[in-house]
């Protein structure tokens, strides 16, 4: 399979590129200048948060932090690859039905291919991991829980790729995926506007429910010896993996559809062609 999934990545790492504009050199220099430059932001940013997590006197800094920072890091990894369509520049893993690959590996190189999506977030994840690390105050186990928690985004983006890919396939389900992102894109300023904004407040300023992924990750990564927390994330992680391959199988059902007309072969009908 390692051959498999480097080919399978290359042509990942080749559709994303040529997803970009390519009109002339200066645009390619300038999307790369671009791309350092944004990619350099989050690797700085991970750099201060392994330090800022490796100091002993942050652990209370970090139970209060942490859970809601999780959240943010959930939602971004689920939403921010919708609404900036770069799904769209993903491979279709119908295609790959052609190849002698197993369909019990599918899914695997799925979950892959998803981490092009969450590299922003997985450089923060990896800096905190690291700082945890070498924490004194944190017992060695503690960043595992973090990489469980990446695991947990990476099942759950492969699960709803595949659901809003055959979404999306469908006219009027399309229609109707699209004015729900709308509202969802407009929903945060009509809650400034509103000043309905008081119950959020309240969201985040209580103590968060350990049940919760997020929560669960966060409060095992401090080195909390709590079985509720294993159980929640090992349970939210089994529910992302089984909702994830079930997504893949119902997407693997549905043939690709082939651009373009299909050209049959001719037939010598023994009448002379047309001009």
């Amino acid at each position: 399979m390692g051959q498999q999934a480097r080919a399978i990545l290359w042509a990942q790492w080749r559709s994303i590129r040529n997803y970009l504009p390519r009109a002339n050199k200066a645009g390619a220099i300038f999307t790369g200048i671009v791309t350092a430059i944004w990619y350099g932001m989050f690797a700085s940013f991970a750099l201060l948060v392994a330090l800022a997590f490796s100091k002993p006197g942050e652990v209370e800094f970090l139970h209060d932090v942490l859970p809601t920072a999780l959240l943010i890091c959930f939602l971004y990894w689920q939403l921010i690859p919708v609404f900036m369509a770069s799904m769209g520049s993903s491979l279709d893993i119908r295609k790959l039905l052609v190849y002698p690959i197993p369909k019990s590996q599918l899914f695997g190189l799925e979950v892959l291919l998803r981490i092009s999506t969450g590299i922003e977030m997985l450089l923060l994840l990896t800096g905190a991991g690291f700082g945890l690390l070498f924490n004194p105050a944190v017992p060695f186990w503690a960043p595992v829980s973090l990489a469980v928690f990446a695991l947990f985004n990476l099942f759950c983006s492969a699960g709803v790729r595949d659901l809003l890919v055959r979404l999306l396939g469908r006219r009027r389900v399309r229609e109707i995926v699209v004015f729900l992102f709308v509202i969802a894109a407009a929903l945060p300023q009509f809650v400034i506007l509103t000043g309905s904004h008081s119950w959020i407040k309240k969201f985040f300023a209580g103590e968060p429910s350990e049940l919760w992924p997020w929560t669960a990750a966060a409060r095992l990564s401090q080195g909390n010896r709590s079985w509720i927390s294993v159980a929640a994330l090992a349970a939210w992680t089994l529910a992302a993996y089984l909702f994830g391959r079930w997504q893949l199988e119902r997407t693997l059902a549905i043939a690709p559809r082939r651009p373009g007309r299909q050209i049959l072969p001719a037939v010598d009908s023994g009448l002379p062609a047309r001009a």
